[in-house]
């Protein structure tokens, strides 16, 4: 198909953030008395809650802002080494444990690529990354698979990431509209929309993503 070009990949690519919980509150001593009471723990106040759950939606969308910078620098320096410009289309988990000449390409962090919801291998070390999970989306805009074959494609991709859990009634330290709860998805134009979808993967992309529900997000 052709010789590679080679380009030098986009710098800046976003990281995952970090999350670290305040500690909770202390216990204190009624005067005279060897009784105790404990204060309310930070971490079953509502304020709290709501921001964890903030803080969790903000983490995931972070996280799968790293994927297009990991896409461009697979395609631009054929980092599979098989003498095409396209993109890896057929999982999330392989962007890290995708092997060339015995070493993994390591392109996204090992957390997003553990959090994978749908591997093309067992991980060993599955779990969720900020209670969210993340996939690559099956089908572009036109209903054609993303996977032109081998797990690439010359020219698109999407990707998603979706809650581990969903909660269709709000409890009483939600918002009425709580983006933990909301899909996010991102594809080779860089922009990452949102919907509600119910917990669900998404596994197509919008062909209009407003007149379909979906938004920007902010």
């Amino acid at each position: 198909m052709g010789g590679v070009r080679r380009y030098q990949a986009p710098q800046g690519s976003v990281a995952c953030l970090r999350i670290s919980s305040p500690a909770s509150g202390t216990g204190a001593s009624l005067p005279g008395s060897s009784r105790s009471f404990s204060s309310p723990s930070s971490s079953r106040s509502p304020g709290f809650l709501a921001s964890s759950r903030a803080s969790n939606h903000r983490n995931a969308c972070a996280c799968l802002k790293t994927i297009p910078s990991a896409e461009a620098d697979f395609r631009a320096n054929d980092r599979d080494d098989n003498k095409v410009n396209d993109f890896w289309v057929g999982d999330v988990s392989r962007l890290y444990y995708l092997e060339v000449k015995r070493q993994p390409l390591r392109l996204i962090e090992r957390s997003v690529a553990d959090a994978d919801g749908a591997p093309k291998e067992p991980l060993q070390d599955a779990r969720s990354k900020a209670r969210f999970r993340f996939a690559a989306m099956k089908f572009d805009e036109t209903g054609a698979p993303y996977d032109r074959g081998g797990g690439r494609n010359p020219e698109k991709y999407g990707f998603c990431a979706y809650p581990e859990t969903y909660q269709a009634k709000k409890t009483w330290y939600q918002s009425s509209v709580d983006l933990s709860q909301f899909t996010f998805i991102v594809n080779e134009d860089n922009v990452i929309w949102k919907k509600d979808l119910g917990g669900a993967p998404a596994v197509k992309w919008p062909k209009d993503p407003p007149a379909e529900g979906w938004s920007k997000l902010d």
